[in-house]
């Protein structure tokens, strides 16, 4: 009964320590996460690169629209969002300077919508890459080499979040790809 109980012991020790060193192996990378608003002023600075940018509107729920899109989009790539700060390696910056949602229904519209944001991937604070995404829906008749958006779309005028939602996956796949 004694060696069993030794036995017992020697298994859930070696167990014990086997799980924790493949825990280690397999722990998710980190990516930091700073989401800010611009003013509304007409011009702001991107605080990393100083690219001037052409404000708009900006809906109240702009910011957590943008960084929910995000976060999703990481923890679909394995990557666990936080916030950014001085223990984080690599951080996303974006700066919403336009979000508008859009006036009237699917098929017909008074206003489309629009978005634009400007995004970094920063390497200990320091930017590694950008990508500036802004866009307001069309007519397809406006701009005929966008029919494969219009096709995508369902030839429907889309909302700000989706449109948010096309132009984060889109910034994310060009500065993070394939990491």
């Amino acid at each position: 009964m004694k060696n069993l109980v030794i036995l017992t012991i020697i298994l859930f020790q070696t167990y014990a320590g086997f799980s924790s060193s493949k825990d280690a192996e397999v722990q998710e990378p980190v990516m930091g996460l700073i989401v800010e608003r611009a003013t509304e002023s007409g011009i702001s600075t991107c605080r990393f690169c100083a690219n001037v940018l052409r404000t708009g509107r900006i809906h109240s729920d702009g910011t957590h629209i943008i960084e929910n899109h995000i976060r999703n989009y990481l923890f679909s790539k394995k990557i666990v969002p936080q916030e950014c700060d001085l223990n984080v390696d690599r951080c996303i910056y974006v700066l919403l300077y336009a979000f508008e949602e859009k006036v009237g229904g699917n098929l017909s519209v008074e206003k489309p919508a629009k978005v634009g944001f400007h995004i970094h991937l920063l390497d200990r604070m320091v930017p590694v890459s950008s990508f500036t995404f802004h866009e307001e829906q069309k007519p397809l008749f406006s701009n005929l080499l966008g029919i494969g958006k219009f096709f995508k779309r369902k030839a429907k005028w889309i909302d700000a979040t989706t449109l948010a939602e096309e132009g984060v996956k889109k910034a994310l796949d060009t500065i993070i790809g394939g990491q």
